[in-house]
């Protein structure tokens, strides 16, 4: 399999301080999306999966999330961070009464998990004022699914082990990490071009 150019692109954020600036400014509008966002980050779960999450589901007091992925129907347990593991409290205290963990407050839709649609619509808001403000790179492509990348782009910057990466991610092979974090041939070629000795072949008698 060659190195993929990938699919729609998405990216990662850069550091744990964008993530907190996107988070924060997402709060604003919404808490129950800045909540699944960062979530996501720290779990490295797709937004499908964490969606639909209901709290009879859920043992709040479990260091480990044990679920049945969508996309490859798979069980996966995610030890949850500090992090994640505050986040999940904190929304019982304020909302366990509700059947979804993420669940929709509006009149409309009261009582179902929040739509697709209010999700990506309250992460653009958020991610355009901030390019606005020069925080964000005008040419990043933010979405639900940065969070799932987000970490795993991290630990690559910073030169963590691609297999572990991997595993992280629930992916059969280090080859589709490569392609999900953008290490395209071109960049490949790049890199071997960039780091060339340089050394010119002497002639000999």
């Amino acid at each position: 399999m060659a190195i993929s150019k990938g699919a729609k692109r998405t990216d990662g954020l850069e550091s744990a301080d964008q993530v907190a600036r996107v988070v924060e400014e997402i709060a604003k509008k919404s808490q129950t999306v800045a909540d699944l966002f960062l979530i996501g980050v720290e779990t490295q779960l797709r937004g499908v999966d964490m969606r639909s999450w209901r709290w009879e589901e859920l043992d709040i007091g479990s260091k480990v999330l044990r679920i049945i992925q969508d996309k490859t129907k798979e069980a996966v347990e995610v030890e949850l961070t500090e992090t994640a593991r505050e986040v999940l409290k904190a929304r019982y205290n304020e909302r366990g009464d509700n059947v979804y963990v993420f669940q929709n407050d509006s009149n409309r839709s009261k009582g179902k998990p929040i739509s697709r649609s209010k999700i990506h619509a309250e992460i653009q808001y958020a991610v355009e004022k901030l390019k606005m403000q020069g925080l964000i790179p005008q040419d990043a492509v933010i979405a639900m699914h940065s969070a799932r990348k987000t970490v795993a782009a991290i630990a690559h910057a910073h030169g963590e082990d691609l297999e572990v990466i991997s595993k992280m991610l629930g992916h059969r092979s280090t080859e589709h990490t490569r392609a999900y974090l953008g290490i395209t041939q071109a960049k490949v070629d790049a890199l071997r071009t960039k780091y060339s000795t340089g050394i010119k072949r002497g002639t000999r008698a």
